[in-house]
């Protein structure tokens, strides 16, 4: 049901030509720009980079899921919109096959505390792309935890695309790159 009235509202959108007039060619974030400036997730894959966390380094149950990781070079607002429609729909597929291969038993079990001064790295893909934690264990509890949220390599890239567009434009590629003020600042 979900999958569907989602694919209804996408059909809505892409067939509404005033909404298209505002999304196609605004805020172009090209290949090269993209690449330069190491920006992650939806935002690069838009601009025709292709890397995802999941596919590229598999954690968890994404070694066993098939998934397509969509991929286009326009760099515009559209792209960004059709990249995160697209992967809308993936992620739906994803949860169909996780419920359904879903082995029995526990669903959660206890880790026990690593020794002080262990450090610890996880690579994860989030919503925004790339999400980075680092740990170092300190005496039954973290003694340092730092967090990259992808919007810390993101918002350069929303200064390059806002260049040469309308004032009016700028919420529009302010919100295709899905930013996050505070994980920026983590």
């Amino acid at each position: 049901m979900v999958k569907l009235d989602f694919q209804d509202f996408y059909e809505n959108v892409i067939s509404t030509p005033s909404v298209m007039d505002r999304l196609e060619t605004t805020g172009v974030l090209s290949y090269e720009a993209a690449k330069d400036l190491n920006i992650v997730g939806p935002g690069a894959r838009a601009s025709g980079i292709d890397r995802d966390v999941r596919r590229d380094h598999p954690y968890a149950a994404y070694r066993s899921l098939s998934f397509k990781v969509p991929v286009l070079r326009q760099g515009d607002v559209n792209a960004r919109f059709q990249v995160k429609s697209e992967e809308i729909l993936e992620s739906i597929s994803i949860i169909e096959q996780a419920l359904s291969d879903m082995p029995e038993g526990e669903l959660r079990i206890n880790v026990p505390m690593p020794e002080p001064g262990r450090t610890a790295m996880s690579l994860v893909e989030s919503p925004r792309g790339e999400l980075v934690h680092w740990i170092v264990s300190g005496d039954g509890k973290p003694f340092r935890h730092k967090i990259r949220d992808a919007s810390f390599h993101n918002w350069r890239a929303m200064e390059v695309a806002v260049l040469g567009n309308i004032v009016p434009d700028f919420p529009l590629v302010n919100k295709s790159f899905s930013l996050s003020y505070s994980g920026n600042d983590l």
